[in-house]
């Protein structure tokens, strides 16, 4: 009897495979004229009415019953093919869509799966459009007009996504993390629009294949560059000036693309730069810049194969500048800077088995430096010089697998492992006093190793029903200590109506990687640090409900409504007074204060106009972040530098013509929370006489934390 239910299960397996055979159709989905891969264009078949959507790489995979059927490819903004095919066997397509005029701007171009798997997604010539401080196209800044998302104050890029810190978002340019996404102190982002194809941002629901960041995803493809044809662009703003070129190096076979940008400014600084090397007198003057470049290879060895090489580099320079005729110099300079490359192979495998190889380099620099040179004589100069920097170095390789049997599963696995060096705060001080003499800060290199294992499940057992269960395995090893990280994460949706669709999600993250902020001005000297065995990786853990509709029969308007709930623990932070500048001889571990929990809490509203001469989208939120440490306000709950309540935007575009049209926003924050030292009563000092006097915080001699206001 034991055996009849497993002899039954597998005879119905077979059964089931007499009575309906399937074909899988796969390939790519191309732009016609430049041969870029299409991300989420749907591939619908009409005769069963099953689809699927490409990937981030414009693959896709779908298996049919086999015979005559037809075949529809769309994509937003692009004239639809219909295919009328007839399978006996797997097939392989590539399709290219033409774009088309259409009067309609659509921020998610199929509804169901981004929200249900917490995907938000805007085409980039839509975000290109939003008008920024001195006309300049943002991708960050465009993210904030988003229900969760704002930026910290007016001039910052940073994102703030459901009441995260910035360090909490984990930046990805073709795969490869970038640490610092910020130029100009943040008032613009590192990302040149004009070289970027995809953007996706994950603030909820994530997927299993994300890690190491405890807030949210920003996933960012570059432009592979056209396969046809050479094109050039060239863009002068008020602020910067944009190059694009593109084009084969070998037809259908090979392209290249390179963008640069750079700060206007750094031209007009130059002769007084050439004045200085040169060692002539100079008077003070102050100077500001930066230039970023992507680059861009792909190589498509056959049908199943390519082969793709990405470069990026940033870099912003901010001094002040004076020179005698003498040679006595006063220098002072703050410069940040990102390098990544990535080499990535992509591999149809089988019609229904997909594969990529990656391998990838980061690196992140932060410099501050002070330099006085006064010639005594000919042979004596006496010199003055203090350097503070940081450093990241990460050398990464990933493997991954996507695998799609039937039109209603695919399994996603993958490992990942990371190479980190940290340089946290290394400091330097040249001296006349003494010929040359590094100060020891305690702050020494710390390598550590992060590896990771995910499983993904997509499952459609009814159409009333849509599942996204992941589980993600970490350890990172750092000196002698070992963290271990299980977090489970789970998307179930259920579009109880061709209008309605439920979502529910949960997710738990883990952050090996600490940003030090010791100032609020929005300067880039935060320094990066690892988990160590005195200060614990973050944990958070988020649940968040959602209900989406389209409102009117003809999808002219789309409404959405979610709720969240996130909880961190093992947070650090400064105390009042203290930063790794300051206490320079210091090491980081024994300045900040550790084991801080974090709650956030919100809702999100979210309305769009699709179609019409008049499109646009209405976004608010309202939102909580507190924070408890034991050290600060007596062990209560304070507001978190990131807890802005309200945040409304509003964004419109009206066509006048098929050649012009006008955009504007509108966007109203809550003031960010401050705290002014002895301001007010204040708790008293020290706020912890339960404990020990070994135990009290080690700067419970200071005064008062002060208060927190909202300005």
């Amino acid at each position: 009897m034991k055996y009849l239910l497993p002899i039954f299960f597998f005879l119905s397996f077979i059964q089931a495979q007499a009575q309906s055979r399937t074909v899988t159709i796969s390939g790519k989905v191309l732009e016609a004229g430049s041969g870029e891969g299409l991300v989420g264009a749907s591939v619908h078949a009409k005769t069963h009415q099953l689809g699927t959507t490409t990937n981030q790489y414009g693959y896709f995979s779908l298996s049919v019953p086999s015979g005559a059927t037809t075949i529809q490819v769309s994509y937003v903004g692009y004239q639809s093919q219909l295919l009328s095919l007839d399978l006996e066997k797997d097939t392989l397509l590539t399709v290219e869509l033409s774009g088309a005029q259409l009067n309609e701007v659509v921020v998610k171009e199929n509804r169901a799966p981004g929200f249900i798997n917490g995907r938000f997604s805007i085409p980039i010539p839509i975000l290109k459009k939003l008008p920024m401080l001195f006309g300049e196209a943002d991708l960050m800044k465009a993210l904030s007009y988003t229900p969760g998302v704002m930026v910290g104050q007016e001039g910052s890029s940073g994102l703030y996504v459901r009441g995260g810190s910035p360090d909490q978002n984990l930046m990805l340019l073709d795969e490869a993390p970038l640490y610092n996404p910020s130029h100009v102190f943040g008032f613009l982002s590192v990302f040149n629009p004009d070289a970027i194809k995809n953007i996706d941002l994950y603030k909820g629901g994530f997927p299993a294949r994300y890690g190491g960041r405890a807030s949210s995803v920003v996933d960012i493809t570059m432009k592979d560059g056209n396969y046809q044809k050479h094109s050039q662009e060239l863009s002068v703003g008020l602020l910067s000036s944009r190059v694009l070129l593109e084009g084969p190096i070998k037809s259908n076979k090979a392209s290249y693309m390179l963008a640069a940008r750079q700060m206007n400014t750094s031209l007009l600084f130059l002769p007084r730069y050439i004045k200085q090397w040169s060692g002539k007198a100079v008077d003070e003057f102050t100077s500001l810049w930066f230039y970023d470049v992507n680059a861009k290879l792909n190589y498509r060895i056959s049908t199943k194969d390519q082969l793709h090489l990405s470069l990026y580099n940033n870099k912003d320079n901010f001094s002040t500048n004076e020179q005698s005729s003498r040679g006595d110099l006063d220098r002072t300079a703050l410069d940040w800077s990102n390098t990544t490359a990535t080499l990535r192979y992509n591999r149809i495998i089988t019609p229904k088995l997909f594969g990529k190889v990656i391998g990838y380099y980061s690196h992140f620099n932060y410099r501050m430096q002070n330099i006085n040179r006064a010639p005594v004589s000919d042979d004596v100069v006496l010199r003055n010089e203090y350097t503070l920097s940081n450093t990241i170095d990460d050398w990464g390789l990933k493997a991954a697998l996507e695998y799609t049997p039937s039109h209603r599963y695919t399994l996603r696995t993958g490992v990942e492992r990371i190479w980190h060096n940290y340089y946290p705060g290394r400091i330097s001080i040249v001296d006349s006093s003494q010929p040359t003499l590094t100060v020891d800060n305690a702050s020494k290199q710390i390598p550590a190793v992060e590896s990771a294992w995910y499983m993904e499940n997509d499952y459609e057992p009814t159409n009333y029903l849509k599942i996204n269960l992941g589980l993600r395995l970490s350890q990172f090893k750092v000196e002698e200590q070992t963290y271990y990280g299980i977090d489970p994460r789970l998307s179930v949706g259920v579009p109880f109506h061709e209008r309605h669709t439920l979502r529910l999600g949960f997710s738990r993250m883990r952050q090996y990687s600490h940003q030090l902020t010791s100032n609020g001005a929005g300067f880039p000297n935060d320094i990066w640090v690892p988990a160590t065995d005195k200060v614990a990786p973050v944990s958070s853990e988020q649940i968040d409900l959602g209900w989406q509709w389209d409102i009117g029969t003809k999808g002219m308007w789309t409404a959405s409504i979610e709720l969240y709930r996130k909880r961190m623990i093992d947070l650090i932070d400064y105390p009042q007074g203290s930063n790794v500048i300051s206490d320079f001889k210091s090491n980081w571990q024994d300045l900040v204060l550790t084991r801080g929990v974090g709650v956030m809490r919100g809702v999100e509203g979210f309305v769009q106009k699709k179609q019409g001469d008049l499109t646009g989208w209405l976004a608010y939120t309202y939102s909580r972040s507190e924070r408890r440490f034991d050290q600060i306000n007596n062990v209560n709950w304070y507001p978190a530098r990131y807890d802005r309540p309200h945040n409304l935007s509003l964004v419109l575009n009206y066509k006048l013509s098929p050649k012009w049209s006008v955009a504007g926003n509108f966007i109203y924050q809550t003031g960010y929370p401050v705290t002014l030292p002895g301001f007010g009563r204040g708790p008293q000092w020290p706020p912890h006489r339960h404990l020990h006097r070994a135990q009290q915080p080690p700067y419970a001699g200071l005064p008062p934390a002060g208060r927190r206001l909202y300005i």
